[in-house]
């Protein structure tokens, strides 16, 4: 029975993964946004996480 789980679930997550690799070939564009909203997300959680470690205090 929780074979047959862990089939299914590999089922679809095999599914959504070619279902996104579908999205990104037909929308390169998209895909491009996306890489760029998440790097600016990761540089502003570094900086805020660098100005919280400070405490305030800039050396």
């Amino acid at each position: 029975m929780e074979r047959q789980a862990q089939q299914d679930w590999l089922r679809g997550y095999q599914a959504d993964l070619d279902r996104a690799r579908r999205v990104a070939q037909e929308r390169p564009e998209d895909v491009e946004a996306a890489r760029l909203l998440a790097r600016q997300m990761a540089r502003q959680g570094r900086e805020k996480g660098r100005d919280a470690g400070t405490s305030g205090k800039k050396s």
